[in-house]
């Protein structure tokens, strides 16, 4: 027999259960669709794993690349992921959805993932040699996930952009003639003055992997912004003209003060490689905003406007927030932006916090996204941040009333997101999970809607007819007008999907039979709206 105090128990479990799929959802964004509740968390076997870049095929798939951490073997992998439009792993691809690789046997960092026109994936990073030195390095794997061997040295290329420095590929771009820009930098850690001096850094490739020495000298070019500073390039991007834009920042410490200060720094290349003069006048800009200013996004606007982001620092004042920051065609910054060229965003309600935008996302109607984290020291929780712009840098009102949001996931680091082809915003980094005898770090996607409010709306209950309830066997369901990609999901008492569908007509059915008599909760979306019906299963 149950007792009362058990029929309280389920009574407030059905409530909070209730709450979390009709409220839940429409407050915190995120996509009932995708994964378990709008996440998905993978754990790479016996490797502390995070994402570093993500990119979508055009058949909606998504592929996430990043690397991976044996502590047993103290050894460091690249790790590359395919995932189908529902979050599932692809198991078409690589081991149960997976590949990782370490080039040369040599503990291997990724940074950053590209998809050319024919489908195969490219990543770039670095890997650290037996003497403990870094040379950056480009790999590339066919559609399945295996090294593709017409690619370089058996799938992949290592450089150091022609010097006798280390390097590191921290970016990467694919032109429409197949040739691939390997971006980053070279480091000097011999100077005797200065820790570590470094400046940006090119290389080229034509489509097997060869140096293509039509560019720079030999393939590869080097830029210096300032004399003695660390100079790091984060991101690149290709023009339609050819030419090619590169991003970053540049650090200093004094060697007598130790005082420190970074600069926003951008470059403008011609096809062959050399500088284009007519970006800031000799090809680089170098732009003072806050006393720290770190770069490391950046996008094209369909008006040949770049558009930065990163986080800034006023020391004066204690912040440190999200920075978004708009060049025009010839590098000066764009005072019809936000007033001078710039927009510096605040989050959360503590003045205690960390926030940075990671990526920047430029939509055809001019609006933009700026896409991060932000940390509170106050109550050491972490969030993912999203904010919307209107094309004069004005935060969008229309978005979340204020133009942007907080989403709040302890243990979570997001560092790459993209705007997918159904229009969601598909989030990536890592998650660390804490089972109580461990903590792994495992890969993480989030994918939110992007309505204007960032949330699911209500479809309105006489657009849709759900019957017999209760029911036996198979459930109907039946819409007023046929919608593309409406998505059926039925919950028990504890949240776990035990029946999903999808449809694009008026009338679907569910088959139950199988389901243990009980509570169900059932959920569908379409277009971004959401309908939510208790469903008893006798």
């Amino acid at each position: 027999m149950k007792t009362k105090l058990f029929r309280i128990a389920q009574v407030v479990l059905v409530t909070c259960l209730m709450t979390f799929i009709q409220v839940s959802y429409s407050q915190n964004g995120l996509d009932p669709n995708f994964g378990q509740g709008g996440t998905v968390v993978t754990s790479i076997a016996d490797l502390e794993a995070s994402i570093s870049g993500i990119v979508q095929l055009s058949d909606g798939k998504i592929v996430a690349a990043g690397d991976g951490y044996n502590v047993d073997a103290d050894a460091e992998s690249a790790v590359v992921a395919r995932y189908l439009v529902d979050g599932s792993l692809d198991t078409a691809f690589g081991t149960n959805g997976i590949t990782t690789v370490r080039i040369n046997s040599l503990d291997t960092y990724i940074e950053a993932v590209k998809i050319d026109t024919s489908g195969r994936i490219y990543v770039v990073g670095e890997v650290e040699t037996a003497s403990n030195e870094f040379n950056a390095a480009v790999a590339r794997f066919t559609a399945n996930g295996t090294l593709d061997t017409t690619f370089g040295n058996a799938g992949f290329v290592v450089t150091n952009f022609g010097t006798t420095l280390e390097g590191e590929g921290l970016s990467l771009a694919i032109q429409a003639d197949g040739k691939v820009v390997l971006a980053g930098i070279v480091v000097d850690n011999t100077n005797p003055v200065f820790d570590e001096l470094a400046d940006f850094a090119l290389a080229r490739y034509n489509i097997d992997g060869s140096l293509d020495t039509t560019f720079g000298t030999a393939g590869y070019v080097v830029t210096a912004f300032n004399a003695n500073h660390f100079d790091a390039l984060l991101s690149v991007l290709l023009q339609p003209d050819g030419k090619i834009v590169a991003s970053g920042f540049s650090f200093i410490e004094d060697p007598n003060t130790f005082e420190e200060s970074s600069d926003v720094v951008a470059a403008r290349y011609n096809a062959n490689g050399s500088l284009d003069t007519s970006f800031g006048g000799d090809g680089k800009v170098i732009i003072d905003i806050g006393d720290f200013d770190y770069i490391e996004g950046m996008a094209l606007q369909s008006n040949g406007k770049i558009l930065l982001c990163g986080d800034t620092f006023i020391e004066s004042q204690d912040l440190d927030d999200s920075l978004v920051v708009r060049l025009n065609t010839d590098g000066s910054l764009d005072t019809s932006f936000s007033d001078d060229g710039f927009v510096i965003t605040p989050f959360l309600n503590s003045a205690d916090n960390f926030t940075s935008a990671h990526t920047i996302i430029a939509n055809s109607d001019g609006s933009i996204l700026a896409v991060g984290g932000a940390f509170d020291n106050t109550t050491n929780d972490s969030y993912t941040t999203i904010a919307k712009y209107t094309a004069s840098g004005n935060l969008d009102t229309s978005f979340r009333d204020d133009g942007k949001f907080e989403y709040q996931d302890n243990d979570v680091e997001s560092y790459e997101a993209i705007v997918t082809n159904t229009g969601k915003l598909l989030t990536a980094g890592s998650k660390f999970v804490d089972d109580g005898s461990n903590t792994t770090v495992n890969f993480y996607l989030a994918q939110f809607s992007l309505s204007n409010t960032l949330g699911i709306e209500d479809l309105n209950t006489n657009r849709i007819t759900v019957y017999p309830n209760p029911v036996s066997s198979v459930l109907n369901l039946n819409f007023v007008t046929a919608e593309n990609n409406t998505q059926i999901t039925l919950y028990d008492t504890l949240g776990k999907v035990v029946a999903r569908s999808t449809t694009d007509s008026k009338n679907e059915t569910l088959d139950l039979g199988n389901l243990s008599n009980g509570i169900y909760y059932l959920q569908v979306s379409q277009n971004d709206k959401t309908f939510t019906e208790k469903i008893v299963k006798k």
